[in-house]
């Protein structure tokens, strides 16, 4: 399982719709289903009842996506906020470096 499945997932699961969740992610439908598909497979369930066209999220996938959602948001928040510290750390490193520079007659 990797993060990319993840996302695609949870995109799928909001949208409940296979073209325009392709669309929004900018991949092809086919390759979306199977990324989807090969989730299924990895964790032994479908997360998703399919008839025809129709897709909806079934009660694996409700769990499943109540988990995953709230586990990429908080992924989301630690990228936001480790750059965040980085910044303030350079900001300080180049102030320091600005503060110690010799003045010149």
């Amino acid at each position: 399982m990797d993060l990319l499945q993840l996302k695609y997932f949870c995109a799928l699961a909001k949208n409940e719709h296979l073209t325009m969740t392709a669309r929004e992610l900018m991949v092809s439908a086919p390759s979306l289903s199977l990324t989807i598909k090969k989730l299924e497979k990895e964790l032994g369930v479908e997360l998703f009842d399919r008839n025809g066209r129709d897709i909806r999220l079934n009660d694996s996938g409700r769990m499943f996506y109540h988990y995953i959602n709230h586990s990429l948001m908080l992924l989301n928040i630690g990228i936001a906020e480790a750059v965040k510290v980085g910044l303030k750390k350079k900001e300080l490193i180049l102030s320091l470096i600005h503060i110690s520079e010799p003045t010149r007659p």
